[in-house]
């Protein structure tokens, strides 16, 4: 365990003396680099000879992330006693998800989008190549398509895209469907990326853990590591540890906070007999855990889980759209042949056939949803789904739990009354300024 003393703390700084800087080189090393993963620290100081960390955080950052990443630093003390450099260096501080292959997702429609815009101009391209170039970026199309024959039984948007696409083709005009199809392909591509950027804000609750754990076995305290952990083993948790499962104290006192979990800004203590939760900081003190809980079974684990599986695409707006797009599939289909066969006019059937009234929809509301749960989630708000933030519209009371969930949980001035006019408010406050110098207690 690193020892460590809070020297001075405000809002947006701290400062921490930690005696192992000055012995241990390599230690510095690697807690600097796990503070630079720290997404809203905006500077820090290691000073080796003064024992000093100074952190300071973003201005731009909510309270509650503030405390969350206080919360970071002193974990980042002690995991940086564990790690190897090159762990320091992948210790994340998100979920990932799979990377977007650009080129498989956009390519085909970009050539074919290219090829059909030389032809446009007066480019010698075969028909041949540009029926190929078409039919191959609307692959995708065809697939969605077929899945909504197969498993809805019912023609979609996608299959009057498909189609239109198909009959653009054979009447040798090109670009017109492969420009739709960069805007169909694009538009799913960008929902994607708001996706993933969803997930890196709100799935943080089981990150940086630390790789390992402390554990009684056969009355001895060994290390290992935090995935071996199994329900009823004994887990030793020391000051600026994050307890690591979910489980009841079996042997000491600790100031524990819970505010990456709860809200709750302020530490609340807990003794023999009482239950704590994973991901949850021991400010202070010394326990020993029964294990009752671990990863994914964790509170904070199935909140991550409930988060992965929110039902973002679920809001009424969206449903109601594509129940109306594909109900008009149909009649949009039968009027096409009919003006086709009305006129003799190919064009102006396949004209009817792009009236699209479900994509656009398709597109900007699921991206406008999962922004906004994105930005919920960069404040500390976890909201559940899509049509969540659609009730939103109405309501018009909020009833909130405890004070804990409204204050900030520092200390502050917030102005200065004077009852002697000889006496101006700005003397007042450098006078306390003074006083105040050199003490470490909050208030």
């Amino acid at each position: 365990m690193v020892g460590y003393q809070i020297v001075h703390r405000n809002l947006y700084r701290m400062r921490i003396s930690i005696p192992r800087l000055a012995e241990d080189a390599e230690y510095a090393d690697k807690l600097q680099r796990l503070l630079e993963t720290l997404e809203l620290v905006s500077n820090f100081r290691i000073n080796l000879k003064a024992k000093s960390l100074a952190v300071e955080f973003s201005y731009e950052a909510t309270v509650t992330a503030l405390a969350t990443m206080e919360n970071k630093v002193l974990a980042a003390i002690q995991q940086a006693h564990h790690l190897d450099i090159e762990d320091a260096l992948l210790c994340p501080t998100a979920v990932k998800s799979p990377e977007i292959d650009y080129w498989e997702r956009l390519g085909p429609s970009a050539i074919s989008l290219g090829l059909s815009f030389g032809a446009l101009i007066g480019l010698p391209f075969p028909g041949f190549l540009m029926t190929g170039a078409v039919l191959f970026a609307a692959v995708p199309v065809f697939q969605r398509a077929m899945a909504g024959i197969q498993t809805d039984k019912q023609l979609n948007i996608d299959f009057l895209d498909a189609l239109a696409v198909s009959l653009h083709a054979y009447n040798n005009n090109f670009f017109a469907p492969s420009f739709m199809l960069g805007l169909i392909e694009g538009g799913e591509v960008i929902r994607d990326l708001t996706a993933r950027g969803s997930e890196r804000a709100s799935l943080d609750l089981l990150d940086c853990l630390g790789k390992y754990a402390r554990v009684e076995r056969d009355g001895k305290e060994v290390e290992i590591l935090v995935k071996e952990i199994v329900e009823g083993d004994r887990v030793i948790v020391y000051p600026g540890d994050q307890i690591p499962i979910d489980g009841y104290i079996v042997r000491g006192t600790g100031l524990i906070d819970q505010c990456k979990l709860t809200g709750e800004s302020v530490p609340v203590t807990r003794r023999s007999g009482e239950e704590v939760f994973a991901s949850t900081l021991l400010v202070d003190g010394q326990l020993c855990i029964l294990t009752e809980r671990t990863g994914s079974n964790t509170r904070a684990g199935i909140i991550v889980t409930l988060m992965q599986s929110a039902p973002v695409h679920d809001t009424r707006v969206e449903n109601y759209a594509a129940m109306i797009a594909n109900q008009a599939v149909v009649p949009t289909l039968l009027t096409g042949i009919g003006v086709g066969l009305a006129s003799g006019d190919l064009s102006r059937a396949i004209a009817l056939l792009t009236l699209d009234l479900g994509t656009g929809i398709r597109v900007s509301v699921p991206t406008t949803i999962l922004s906004a749960l994105t930005y919920a989630a960069r404040n500390g708000v976890f909201i559940r789904s899509g049509r969540a933030i659609e009730i939103l519209a109405k309501i018009d009371t909020v009833v909130f739990d405890k004070t804990g969930t409204l204050t900030q949980g520092h200390a502050g001035v917030t102005g200065i009354k004077v009852t002697e006019s000889q006496v101006a408010p700005a003397e007042i406050l450098a006078l306390a300024a003074t006083a105040e110098q050199g003490l470490t207690h909050p208030v």
